[in-house]
């Protein structure tokens, strides 16, 4: 039986969309895409998200490819612009399940400095129990770190430990989904919001009735 609930935040709670920093400078999809892909995004802002300052890690790659200085400045600058609305199906989840009373709790690999402005796209951070993010600790997720960093924050929370199969868990990573499910988490991968509940009833957790 699940006993708590740990969701992710980007692209779970709230939809986040990074190019949308990066489209003014690349107004072709494709060369949009070759950017991306020339800066290795992905591997580049997990560094933020383990707590690398946003200058300090955009110094060696701007040395590399000065054309690119502009744009990489402006996703520290203009970070928010990433932001979307919060995901109607995710929310009503958060909802019922913060008024039935159920511990809720966020893990996201999200930079310390953008933090407050991040969780001030969501209306309803304010449920959830306790936030662990990447960036205050130094590590993201998928390393079993911190995983095991957001047990300790659950049992903090609830004045008691829980077994790690009773520990629910939402987030659009494959990898990040892996790892929880290797940590002995009832993980499930957040693909289409209409399926979100079904597949959340499929690990166990009593979800209660949503508004249709």
């Amino acid at each position: 039986m699940i006993e708590a609930m740990v969701f992710d935040y980007g692209n779970v709670l709230v939809r986040w969309h990074p190019e949308r920093v990066f489209a003014p400078f690349f107004p072709d999809p494709v060369a949009l895409a070759r950017f991306m892909d020339q800066i290795d995004f992905p591997a580049w802002h997990l560094r933020h998200d383990q707590g690398v300052d946003f200058a300090a890690n955009r110094r060696d790659l701007i040395e590399r490819h000065p054309a690119f200085a502009e744009p990489l400045t402006a996703f520290d600058t203009r970070f928010a612009v990433t932001l979307g609305t919060e995901i109607a199906e995710s929310a009503a989840i958060v909802d019922a399940l913060a008024h039935a009373g159920f511990p809720l709790f966020l893990l996201t690999n999200m930079p310390q400095s953008k933090k407050a402005v991040c969780l001030a796209a969501s209306a309803r951070t304010h449920l959830f129990l306790d936030v662990v993010c990447s960036g205050e600790e130094g590590i993201a997720k998928p390393d079993p770190a911190i995983y095991a960093l957001t047990e300790a924050r659950i049992a903090s929370a609830l004045g008691r430990r829980i077994a790690p199969d009773a520990i629910g868990f939402v987030d659009d990573s494959p990898a990040n989904v892996e790892s929880a499910r290797a940590r002995g988490w009832q993980a499930v991968r957040f693909v289409e919001p209409a399926r979100l509940a079904d597949d959340l009833r499929a690990i166990g957790l009593a979800l209660p009735s949503l508004p249709v």
